[in-house]
């Protein structure tokens, strides 16, 4: 098992760079960064029942859900661009785009991180792509 020191070491700029994509503020951002590296703390004992970076993740999700539970979104920048219209998307639509985007996952790999089937998988980044199209056509 890895120490958590190592873990935090070699992947604390991946997860800050996929917080940067799931919000805006630099406060919200900071808020979900220490969160995560709470949960990855408490639940490292779990981390090879699948791949470091599914996990880490599935991690991210949860964190991000539950900063979404405390805390409503601020009202989001017209001249923030791509990055205000994809703060815009419901969550389960970010989380789908980003962990895609950014994270590479293929559908199947982001279904068991999301825990949803595949077709849902497609489905939402499908929609996520048209509402962050529409958004910046309407915010031209």
């Amino acid at each position: 098992m890895q120490s958590f020191e190592h873990l935090y070491n070699s992947r604390a700029d991946y997860l800050y760079f996929m917080c940067q994509r799931l919000e805006e503020s630099e406060t919200r951002i900071e808020s979900l960064f220490f969160d995560v590296w709470r949960r990855i703390h408490r639940d490292l004992i779990h981390l090879g029942e699948e791949t470091e970076e599914k996990w880490l993740c599935r991690k991210l999700v949860e964190a991000h859900r539950q900063l979404h539970r405390r805390a409503p979104v601020e009202e989001v920048s017209t001249e923030a661009g791509l990055l205000a219209a994809v703060v815009s998307l419901g969550l389960e639509y970010r989380w789908a785009l980003v962990l895609r985007e950014c994270g590479s996952f293929s559908y199947l790999e982001l279904g068991e991180i999301l825990g949803v089937p595949e077709r849902t998988v497609r489905s939402r980044i499908a929609r996520a792509r048209a509402q962050v199209r529409r958004y910046l056509e309407a915010h031209e």
